[in-house]
């Protein structure tokens, strides 16, 4: 079932983030996987956006969630600005897309940026703890 794997690729991927620490302590890591689309940089986190038509990857790992699903959305959806209520004010949308899971395509939930990204720089690899590394 696609609503019981997440697909992760930014902040939450550090464990010394709290939202990453609590996914971490209420799921299970899967796979490493990657999307096709471009990844930003807004300055305090990445942005994805997602593209299917797209020749970039956005790196990542997925993470199967367990029973408690519904509660790690609600506390993530939060964290992540997602109001499913009011889709034009959030600043990101949760919303399934195609994993790239070595020779597996994986269907997950992922949070994509929806706001304007003109103005950001990509980041070319498509990794945000490589860039952050520097």
């Amino acid at each position: 079932m696609k609503e019981n794997f997440l697909f992760i690729y930014g902040s939450l991927l550090t464990p010394s983030n709290p939202f990453g620490a609590y996914l971490m302590e209420n799921s299970t890591l899967w796979s490493k996987g990657c999307i096709k689309g471009t990844l930003y940089d807004t300055g305090d986190y990445p942005a994805a956006i997602y593209d299917t038509a797209s020749p970039n990857l956005v790196h990542g790992s997925i993470y199967e969630l367990g029973p408690n699903r519904h509660d790690i959305f609600k506390v993530l959806d939060e964290y992540e600005g997602f109001n499913e209520d009011h889709l034009e004010s959030s600043e990101f949308i949760r919303c399934e897309c195609e994993v790239l899971a070595g020779n597996e395509v994986k269907i997950c939930w992922t949070y994509v940026y929806n706001r304007s990204y003109a103005h950001l720089p990509a980041i070319p690899s498509g990794d945000y703890i490589l860039y952050k590394k520097g």
